[in-house]
């Protein structure tokens, strides 16, 4: 798929993670909601969510380019702040950025994986690797029943890898599904031979 050349004006939202297309980030009202949240909310409008590069010592929050869109819905059992929850839509590649009044509002283009056929193979060993990963490591969430689409499998991996934001976030920058996936594939090893490594030798 090309890059759209069409630009949408978003308000950003600097956080300390990476959300994913298709994955969520629950939001918490403590001590409040960020402003851009609250209009965003108000305005029935996405957001483009950021991870912040590393502190300048200045104070200054500086979003990485590559970010995600994403709405704003509300948790199953309340409409309660605390049951909010961000859905990522779509990558998107911020052009541009400014401050306006307590927030950061910046120029975007849509910036969907380039469009290439990707192995079944690959795809397959992700998964299994993925759900190894889960079975034997506790991650703090159930064990999942991972997605079979492609893009959707390299994204599911990537949110849910114990992994630091950084790492996160390049793989978020990556072009192509195959691209992520092969990355995945290697940090899922890495993470599998260390835990059977501290298994033996404790």
């Amino acid at each position: 798929m090309p890059v759209s050349r069409e630009t949408i004006t978003l308000p950003i939202y600097p956080v300390q993670t990476v959300v994913f297309p298709g994955m969520r980030l629950p939001l918490t009202a403590e001590p409040q909601l960020p402003a851009v949240v609250v209009e965003a909310m108000r305005h029935d409008q996405p957001l483009a969510v950021a991870l912040v590069r590393r502190p300048h010592g200045d104070g200054v929050e500086i979003p990485h380019t590559i970010a995600t869109l994403a709405r704003i819905i509300h948790g199953p059992l309340a409409a309660a702040s605390a049951r909010l929850q961000l859905v990522g839509v779509s990558r998107i590649h911020l052009l541009s950025y400014r401050h306006a009044d307590r927030y950061l509002v910046g120029q975007a283009r849509f910036l969907p994986d380039l469009d290439e056929p990707v192995s079944p193979l690959l795809v397959e060993e992700a998964r299994a690797l993925g759900s190894e990963l889960w079975s034997v490591v506790d991650l703090g969430i159930p064990y999942p029943i991972l997605p079979h689409q492609p893009e959707a499998v390299s994204y599911w991996i990537a949110q849910h890898l114990p992994i630091d934001p950084e790492e996160r976030q390049e793989l978020l920058e990556l072009r192509t599904t195959t691209a992520r996936l092969a990355k995945e594939v290697a940090l899922l090893r890495g993470l599998l031979d260390s835990y059977r490594s501290e298994q033996i030798n404790p």
